[in-house]
């Protein structure tokens, strides 16, 4: 419940800071990160608050500790560059931004602040004085851009904690459900295809081979466990899945609809293939 409490809490603080209340953002943040400390979001957003505040060592302090849960984030290095361009310390900005790049050569609002600080710290060694950073009351430069939602998170502590072992987790039990239905389909699809046309053609008889024993199940009990047991745990998986990304229960339609079929992995399939929402 607490995962759900401190997202609100930041996405009440990003919109704080879009509209430059730091003081605001920096409470509901530090209410969230009460709540789970474990969040890079909350930590790179405290950066922000307290950047905007003019405290810059304990912005670059939080920067770090976002950047030391995330260490591939974009997002973070960007606003951790926005940080130390107003702070004057242009060669760390520049690395970080250099690092961007190398990322994502098309991200547009690196390459601008990048070719700023690199045209401050050149009019800096021309001048002989040090860099004058930009005054406190310029507005913060977030990304993304107020324009933009705030980005979505893991509802889910746990499922964010296994990271892509929860997506592999996922394809393994879809995997599992098409391979039990191939099996089926090719051990006893011809028998089960017979056994159906007798029983079409001439009912009296199927009961009678029925009553003899002579009608073929489709595996025995061991088969008929397993299948289910896979059958419930992609049903489980999709539904933390959903949960997780607060996506919609209407894809558990076309799953109860192929489970008849025991092609509920191809729902699944579908389902990350087009369904499944994205974070971030």
């Amino acid at each position: 419940m607490s995962g759900f409490d401190a997202n609100s809490l930041l996405r009440e603080a990003t919109e704080r800071l879009q509209s430059n209340d730091f003081h605001g953002a920096l409470e509901r943040v530090d209410s969230a990160l009460a709540l789970d400390r474990g969040l890079a979001e909350g930590w790179m957003l405290r950066g922000v608050a307290l950047s905007g505040l003019g405290r810059k060592g304990e912005a670059s302090e939080a920067f770090q500790q976002a950047l030391s849960l995330e260490p591939l984030s974009v997002k973070i290095r960007y606003n951790f560059a926005v940080h130390l361009h107003r702070a004057g310390e242009l060669d760390g900005a520049a690395r970080l931004l250099e690092e961007i790049l190398q990322a994502e050569p098309g991200h547009e609002q690196a390459k601008a602040l990048l070719a700023t600080v690199r045209a401050a710290a050149s009019a800096a060694g021309q001048s002989g004085f040090g860099y004058a950073p930009p005054p406190p009351q310029t507005p913060y430069r977030m990304a993304p851009p107020p324009d933009e939602p705030a980005p979505r998170a893991h509802a889910v502590r746990f499922v964010e904690n296994m990271g892509p072992a929860w997506t592999a987790l996922g394809v393994a039990l879809m995997l599992l459900s098409l391979a039990v239905f191939v099996y089926v389909l090719v051990a006893f699809g011809p028998r089960m295809m017979e056994q159906l046309q007798l029983a079409m053609r001439d009912p009296e008889a199927f009961r009678k081979a029925q009553e003899a024993g002579q009608v073929q199940q489709a595996g025995g009990l061991g088969l008929t466990l397993f299948s289910w047991a896979v059958r419930l745990g992609l049903f489980g998986w999709m539904a933390v899945d959903i949960a997780d990304r607060r996506g919609s229960w209407l894809w558990f339609a076309p799953v109860v609809l192929l489970c008849c079929c025991g092609l509920e992995g191809l729902a699944a399939l579908l389902y990350l293939g087009l369904g499944r929402r994205k974070l971030g």
